[in-house]
């Protein structure tokens, strides 16, 4: 017996809504009374393998199939379950079947495109999503999963391209925008795209869909290819000359991706610096005698916003400071006179410092104009400041440790506000086959719960992104800052995450904390610690047999100009404070452009954290390859691989063999003739658990 058709098609109406636990519930109420009904068991298939619980969707489709064997979208959804599970031939076999029921079914041909992505053809997967497209020009995850074959194979204007459709079909599905994040850095755009700017604005408001920072420069450039935006840009101080300041004000003001851009990013543009303090400086010394508009608010928002994620790293004048003094006098009275200042008043004061280190910030009325600088510069701290952390008992005896420890409570690195984060979680041997590296104990592969450990999590990205990349993970996240830890216990709570635990703690002392771990990933750290091989041997002591190590450590090749530059800030005595180190970076920008040619194109410039721990951290130890290859060999680890495609990528291109790659002499070869290659830091993965002969 079968149920009215009234009842089944108001479940797939539900369905179709996303009322999936709704339609779950009535399901399986209306299965036990209709237990031959092959629409129900359809759609208990297709829930339960949401679900992942892929036992029971079997069981439902199976039974549906039976029930109705020339029913294409059954056989459809049963073919998706076989991909989930990797049974990548009985997928494409099950969708064959449904495709010579219905040889006209888009969806099927764009599951057998998925189906031969995940077994390894990409090629053919590119074939049958072009066909679902052509079947059905407005399937968007045809458009999607197309992109993401184009991605593979590294063709990616035309990736870019099928991404942009996929949004421009329903911006409401955020799988593209995720991929677009990952690529849109690396896209060549030669001529303006006004469409993109729409998409690109909306993928910034999407939250920890991108990191603003890792995009800026890409979204500077597709600005600039607007005549308009360009010639301002370029001519500025000409143009002011000719205008008065409300009017640049709203030219800029007139590019939304612009004003949300700079809100949420660092700029890695000199020129731009030039104008936004040059802008800045102009609203504050004429605010008793400007008039508030829409338009000047809008972009006072933005700026203030800007100069609190730049951490206020641009350096103000005399007449700055005194106009500021006055600025904050007139405050001070109007709220002691129980009078709410206006909003260009507090706006300008927020560019130059945030509003929650002045004792009136309570009284400020928030409104929709001061809605998102209140939230990021006064509720957020005060966030932050109630959240608690776990301490551990110890005490740094570490010389070193004390002083990195002293710099990151007043200098949490790095400050972010979204980040490309993983949509959905992978299992740690799709993630290894991801990013290529060569595992030689494949139990780790196998592991189904996974015990991770984030050694020096800093802010919190690396320990969000692990929490959110592997399935089934519980991620252990120590720091020695309790400032950086607050941070990014707050960046998790507002993610709604419960499989993330911080506690203050350092390297040192991880031998007393008798836990081992499967995975553990330490980038960034160990080079600022007195014996770094030391801090590494703690580690490996913590990993399992069979585990993962993922290390990030800097480069002598590559910090090679950097340390140039910290030898003169010694020979100067440049002083450990934030106005001196303030001040020299302007010395720096005015009188010597070509000694940081090779820093002032990178984020770390454009930050007050970032800049100090850049060229004044307390201790930094470089290394090269061929010591890290003997370090790995003493601790018995047997190197994995280095984890960026694009470098792999380079390397390969003059050492053709897939062995090469885990070769460290030929890397080193390789970084003596590309000396800036491992600009960032050498970023790799060791196994723990075999011999070490293989490096």
């Amino acid at each position: 017996m079968k149920a009215d058709q009234e009842i089944t098609n108001n479940l797939i109406y539900l369905y179709d809504k996303g009322e999936i636990n709704h339609v779950l519930d009535r399901s399986l109420e209306l299965i036990k009374i209709y237990p031959n009904d092959g629409i129900i068991h359809n759609l208990l298939g297709a829930i339960f393998s949401q679900f992942n619980i892929f036992e029971k969707s079997f069981f439902h489709l199976k039974k549906a199939n039976k029930l109705d064997p020339n029913n294409h979208l059954i056989l459809n959804n049963l073919a998706n379950v076989y991909i989930e599970i990797n049974e990548n031939l009985k997928a494409i076999d099950t969708i064959f079947n449904a495709l010579s029921i219905r040889p006209d079914f888009a969806e099927g041909y764009n599951t057998l495109g998925l189906a031969l992505y995940k077994n390894g053809d990409i090629d053919g997967s590119i074939k049958k999503f072009k066909k679902a497209i052509e079947l059905k020009n407005d399937l968007l995850s045809a458009y999607n999963n197309l992109g993401i074959s184009y991605k593979d194979k590294n063709e990616l204007e035309l990736a870019f391209e099928c991404f942009i459709k996929a949004i421009k079909i329903n911006q409401s599905f955020i799988e593209p925008f995720h991929n677009i994040a990952t690529i849109f850095k690396d896209i060549n755009l030669k001529k303006n795209r006004t469409d993109l700017h729409e998409i690109i604005l909306k993928l910034l408001e999407r939250k920890n869909c991108v990191d603003p920072n890792e995009i800026s420069n890409s979204i500077i450039k597709l600005l600039k290819l607007d005549t308009n935006f360009k010639n301002i840009i370029e001519n500025y101080f000409l143009i002011k000359n000719k205008k008065p300041i409300k009017e640049l004000i709203s030219i800029f003001a007139s590019y939304p991706l612009f004003l949300k851009t700079i809100s949420v990013s660092l700029i890695c543009d000199l020129r731009i610096e030039r104008i936004l303090l040059d802008i800045r400086s102009e609203i504050l010394l004429s605010i008793f005698e400007t008039k508030s508009s829409p338009t000047l608010l809008s972009f006072q928002s933005s700026l203030a916003l800007h100069c609190f994620t730049n951490e206020y790293i641009y350096s103000t004048t005399l007449d700055e400071k005194q106009a500021l003094e006055k600025l904050e006098t007139e405050i001070d009275k109007q709220f002691s006179m129980s009078k709410q200042p206006d909003s260009h008043l507090l706006l300008c004061i927020a560019s130059y410092r945030p509003l929650h280190e002045y004792n009136w910030f309570s009284m400020i009325i928030n409104n929709s104009v001061l809605e998102e600088v209140v939230f990021r510069q006064i509720e957020e701290y005060y966030l932050e400041d109630k959240i608690e952390i776990k301490k551990n008992s110890y005490k740094p005896s570490d010389n070193i440790s004390k002083k990195v420890k002293q710099q990151y409570e007043e200098n949490p690195y790095p400050r972010w506000i979204n980040s490309h984060f993983r949509l959905f979680p992978i299992t740690i041997a799709d993630f290894v086959s991801e990013i290529q590296i060569k595992i030689h104990n494949p139990a780790i592969s196998k592991i189904n719960e996974l015990e991770i450990l984030i050694a020096g999590c800093g802010t919190g990205q690396q320990s969000i992104n692990a929490a959110l990349l592997y399935k089934n993970s519980n991620v252990l996240a120590i720091d020695l800052s309790i400032s950086s830890l607050k941070y990014a216990k707050r960046k998790t709570e507002e993610l709604g995450l419960k499989n993330i635990e911080y506690l203050e703690y350092d390297i040192l002392d991880l031998k007393n904390l008798n836990r081992k771990f499967d995975v553990i990933e330490c980038v960034g750290v160990l080079h600022h610690m007195s014996d770094p091989f030391q801090g590494w041997s703690i580690l490996k002591d913590c990993l399992k047999d069979g585990g993962l190590i993922n290390i990030g450590l800097y480069s002598k090749y590559a910090r090679r100009k950097i340390n140039t530059l910290r030898k003169e800030i010694k020979r100067k005595k440049i002083k450990y404070n934030c106005t001196d180190i303030k001040s020299y970076r302007s010395l720096l920008i005015r009188d010597l452009p070509e000694k940081i040619a090779c820093i002032s194109h990178i984020q770390d410039f454009y930050n007050t954290s970032m800049f100090v721990d850049l060229l004044f951290h307390q201790y930094e130890k470089q290394f090269s390859l061929i010591e890290i290859k003997n370090y790995i060999q003493k601790l018995g680890l047997v190197f994995c691989g280095f984890e960026d495609k694009r470098i792999k990528d380079l390397f390969q291109t003059q050492n053709k063999s897939k062995q090469d790659l885990y070769d460290l002499e030929k890397w080193n070869l390789f970084e003596i003739k590309n000396p800036d290659i491992f600009a960032g830091m050498y970023q790799f993965w060791c196994q723990k658990g075999k011999n070490s002969s293989h490096i």
